[in-house]
């Protein structure tokens, strides 16, 4: 088959009619997008949103390699879109399996912690990586929250996320409502820790006492909720990082991306094993050329898969109303430097 109607057939085999993702023009239908990175649903979808246009960028520069002859050219061209379709389509195999494994132990937490869950901003109830990185640390969003409610509401929610134990920590719990809000909401001669929260565009400062807010959340049972969410979502990071190693760091030529495929529950396609076989009978400085060109772009889409789907994830986070400066933000952000960096 030559190249134009291979890779046309590969472009062609979704054209919107069959996936609810897709619109009539083929452009995706708003709502479509999960909460852990993009849904691409099934295989065709992926092609569609992902690997199709990653192929027409890559192809458009290796036409301009001057090291490579037509013929090679027109083979790697070939090689690439016959194990890109295959190998993508398993990263997200995996990649869904760490995340589907993180929302079991959401609905655990969800129902365990009903009352702090039901308490919760309703933003940060809609995306539950968001409500995960609130429960694990609650902390950064709480202080502007509070300083907006009432005393009492302020009260009832820091009640609701220490299972009552905040009513009896520190000189407060002598007092009512309003004497622990302003033990929290700090003047006078207190030192407080200034919150800062984005308001219409207009930043304003929410004075919270941060000592004693985080006295009030190192109580059991907060102390064992954040530190429960916190495994949860750093356990599924480490778990993404390390496939993303296997694959960016140790895939260097074709007998290790044939290597990778074994490992595959999957059987590799036949148009796969042609493209990697003929790229294996190539010889001297045309072998050498090809299969780095090879490699370098492959590398280049695997790369830009992670990226892509954890920055997804990390936007809708910070949408729901977790601040960019809080611990999930910044784990989230030092996976995402290290897979750039590979």
């Amino acid at each position: 088959m030559l190249l134009r109607e291979y890779v046309r057939v590969l472009l062609a085999e979704d054209e919107a009619g069959g996936n609810p993702a897709f619109g009539p023009g083929g452009d995706l239908v708003p709502g479509m997008i999960g909460p852990y990175g993009i849904s691409f649903g099934d295989k065709n979808q992926l092609l569609k949103t992902f690997i199709g246009p990653f192929l027409d960028v890559a192809n458009t520069a290796i036409g301009k390699t001057k090291e490579l002859s037509v013929r090679a050219k027109n083979l790697v061209k070939v090689s690439l879109a016959a194990i890109a379709t295959t190998l993508i389509p398993q990263l997200q195999v995996n990649y869904k399996s760490w995340f589907d494994q993180e929302e079991k132990e959401v609905e655990r937490i969800k129902s365990e912690y009903r009352e702090v869950y039901a308490k919760t901003d309703e933003a940060l109830r809609s995306n539950d990586a968001a409500f995960l990185a609130f429960m694990a640390y609650p902390g950064p969003v709480l202080g502007t929250k509070l300083a907006l409610m009432t005393p009492a509401a302020a009260k009832e929610t820091l009640s609701v996320m220490t299972g009552g134990v905040s009513d009896t920590v520190g000189s407060y719990a002598r007092g009512g409502a309003k004497e622990l809000i302003d033990m929290l909401f700090a003047t006078g001669t207190k030192k407080p820790t200034r919150f800062r929260e984005a308001d219409n565009d207009d930043e304003k400062d929410v004075i919270v006492n941060k000592k004693i807010l985080s006295k009030v959340l190192s109580v059991e049972p907060a102390k064992e909720m954040q530190e429960r969410a916190q495994e949860i979502y750093k356990s599924t990071l480490k778990q993404v990082l390390e496939d993303a190693q296997e694959i960016l760091e140790k895939t260097k030529t074709v007998d290790d991306i044939e290597k990778f495929l074994k490992k595959s529950k999957k059987p590799i396609e036949q148009k796969t094993k042609e493209a990697i076989e003929t790229i294996k009978k190539t010889t001297g400085q045309e072998r050498q050329n090809s299969e780095m060109t090879l490699i370098d772009n492959l590398q280049k889409s695997f790369k830009e898969y992670y990226v892509t789907n954890l920055k997804n994830h990390l936007k809708g986070v910070i949408d729901a109303g977790i601040p960019k400066n809080h611990p999930y933000v910044q784990d989230y952000e030092s996976v995402i430097s290290k897979i750039n960096s590979m």
